[in-house]
């Protein structure tokens, strides 16, 4: 049994931090509120990170260093080190707004039924400087909406969500074959079995560096890979029934799938988006559902071709352009199946 517990644990796992992290645990330490701890698990950082945590000597703030072995399961010591009954993950980036652990202590304190705490988010550069508020929803009674919605695109924050570790015992901790997306497929785990309560302010700052736009392709990748392991373990039948689409009953399984292929095509997943597409266009939908799905199969070729241009592979491009070309399709994809041919066109000339 944990000694010293406190309300919330302010958890944060770092790999190679030094430019951010002393600023993100300024903003944790100062906070106006005295019930929590500040445990970072350190990922075998190379950097000076090490250095800068261990210059702290306030008696709130818990350093684990280890081995390098990515993000699942650095969090995962995390859940194992945490003395709290509630954990509020953070990025050694960000910044914490002044205020907020008080904000979610009373929260905590008047909806102790809660199992996940969500608010709003500031996305800033790297200096801090605001660019964009990201406001979310409130999923309280609408458990199984929520559940059935993640799939089609993640509409939870995880930085600075506060959430009963409890959970972590009952649903179990994150997926180290996730080195990326790990809190989407957790949270679409546990999100038709647990209370997420959305409260309208803002937690922190999230600060997009180059380091962080980098990473976006392959956390997309892996945020596919969620999807389709949620997918295996559910019915979509099911989901789409749940999902409070305004379309006839009988129709909405097609339109969920319609919109997972939008979401694999976000997550630049092309063969998941196919396989949809092709369920699709092979059941007995309505015309205009069958119709909406051959548009997607030409979107399917086009963004195949981009993909195998950029990887310099022009002869495999061919095929899908001109299966584009061969059809009849929106003018804007034609116009540009005809933009990629011109580009290989000049691309196989060079190489002559």
């Amino acid at each position: 049994m944990l000694e010293n517990k406190v309300l919330i644990s302010v958890c944060i796992f770092v790999y190679n931090g030094e430019k951010f992290v002393s600023e993100s645990i300024e903003s944790i330490l100062s906070q106006d509120f005295d019930d929590f701890e500040l445990v970072i698990v350190d990922d075998g950082s190379t950097d000076k990170t090490a250095e800068i945590i261990e210059g702290y000597s306030n008696p709130k703030l818990r350093y684990f260093y280890k081995e390098n072995s990515g993000r699942p399961k650095s969090r995962n010591r995390c859940i194992k080190e945490a003395r709290g009954e509630y954990i509020l993950w953070f990025s050694s980036d960000d910044v914490l707004a002044a205020g907020t652990l008080k904000k979610y202590a009373a929260l905590i304190n008047e909806f102790p039924e809660t199992d996940i705490f969500q608010s709003n988010m500031l996305m800033t550069d790297e200096n801090l400087t605001p660019t964009r508020e990201m406001k979310y929803e409130n999923w309280v009674g609408r458990q199984a909406m929520l559940q059935a919605l993640l799939p089609l695109g993640n509409r939870l924050h995880d930085p600075a969500a506060v959430c009963r570790k409890k959970l972590y015992d009952k649903f179990g901790g994150y997926d180290p074959d996730f080195v990326r997306s790990q809190d989407y497929e957790w949270f679409m785990r546990v999100s038709g079995h647990t209370e997420i309560r959305h409260s309208d302010f803002t937690s922190f700052y999230y600060r997009r560096t180059r380091v962080s736009l980098g990473e976006k392709p392959i956390g997309n990748l892996y945020a596919a890979a969620a999807v389709n392991k949620f997918l295996s373990t559910h019915s979509i039948e099911a989901l789409a029934s749940n999902a409070g689409f305004n379309v006839p009953a009988e129709i909405a399984p097609m339109f969920y799938r319609i919109k997972l292929v939008e979401n694999f095509f976000n997550c630049a997943d092309y063969e998941s988006a196919l396989t949809y597409i092709n369920e699709i266009l092979n059941s007995n939908a309505p015309l205009q559902i069958k119709e909406g799905a051959g548009q997607l199969l030409m979107i399917y070729h086009l963004r195949k071709a981009e993909q195998l241009i950029n990887e310099a592979e022009y002869q495999e491009a061919l095929p899908h352009i001109k299966k584009v070309l061969s059809q009849k399709t929106e003018e804007s994809i034609s116009n540009r199946a005809r933009q990629l041919l011109g580009i290989i066109s000049n691309k196989l000339t060079e190489s002559m």
